[in-house]
């Protein structure tokens, strides 16, 4: 049986699409590279293409996306399971006026931030940096 996987090109996902994992006995595991923000080799959107256009049999989002996904639509046709491969903090992504004076993510020091619904709740706190 062969399962389409959307996910983003994190060094953790590396083996997906190298084919350095071996799925179990009867499963092919096909791996597209579809980024969320940014369009990668497969296109973007992921979360969106994943429960709402159904176009792959498994996707990788995180927590908060699944969470506001399911409240929105308790009957989606996916199962979430919890599955935390890295087990400390990065950003993707931060954005700036060019102007702001904010050059590094000490600069964000004492600012306020804007969160964008939908995105990773990190990205609403200044204090977590």
């Amino acid at each position: 049986m062969e399962l389409s996987i959307a996910l983003n090109r994190y060094d953790r996902h590396i083996p997906f699409f190298n084919q350095t994992i071996a799925p179990p006995a009867g499963f092919e595991l096909k791996a597209y590279e579809v980024g969320e923000s940014l369009p990668f080799r497969d296109g973007a959107d992921r979360h969106d293409r994943i429960l709402f256009g159904e176009e792959y049999d498994i996707g990788e989002m995180g927590l908060s996306g699944w969470i506001m996904a399911v409240s929105r639509n308790p009957d989606l046709p996916f199962v979430g399971l919890p599955i935390f491969p890295r087990r400390f903090f990065s950003f993707g992504q931060i954005y700036t006026n060019p102007n702001s004076g904010i050059e590094k993510p000490e600069d964000l020091t004492g600012k306020k931030s804007v969160y964008t619904l939908g995105k990773p709740p990190f990205l609403s706190s200044p204090k977590a940096i």
